[in-house]
C-alpha cells in the first residue's frame, strides 16, 4: 500500500512546502506496509518556528506526534492521503 504512482491537489501544491510533502510520504513509509491504513490523516500546525504533525489512522488504530523546525508561518492544516490501490492521492481534507 502506498507503493504506487503519487499525486497531490493543487491545493496541497500551493499552500504545502515541498519539503513538507516529501516527510509526510516518508512518515507514511516508517509504518510497516501490513499495518497501514488506506486513509491518513495529518494535522500540520505551523507556530512560532515550529512545525507539529500530528499522523493518524484508524484500523490499525496508529497515532504519532512528530516536531520540526520550520519557517515561520502561522497555520494550521489538515491533510489526507488515500491510497485507491492504482495510485495515491495528497489532498487538504477541504478538499476531499
Amino acid at each position: 500500500m502506498f507503493n504506487n504512482k503519487r499525486y497531490l491537489t493543487r491545493g496541497i501544491d500551493e499552500r504545502i512546502p515541498f519539503l513538507v510533502h516529501l516527510k509526510l510520504w516518508e512518515l507514511i513509509e516508517e509504518i510497516p506496509d501490513r499495518k497501514r491504513d488506506y486513509l491518513q490523516v495529518f494535522r500540520l500546525k505551523w507556530h512560532n518556528g515550529i512545525l507539529t504533525i500530528e499522523h493518524s489512522q484508524e484500523v490499525p488504530h496508529y497515532s504519532k506526534t512528530h516536531t520540526y523546525v520550520a519557517e515561520t508561518t502561522e497555520k494550521t492544516e489538515k491533510v489526507y492521503i488515500i491510497d485507491s490501490g492504482e495510485y495515491s492521492t495528497m489532498l487538504l481534507a477541504e478538499e476531499y
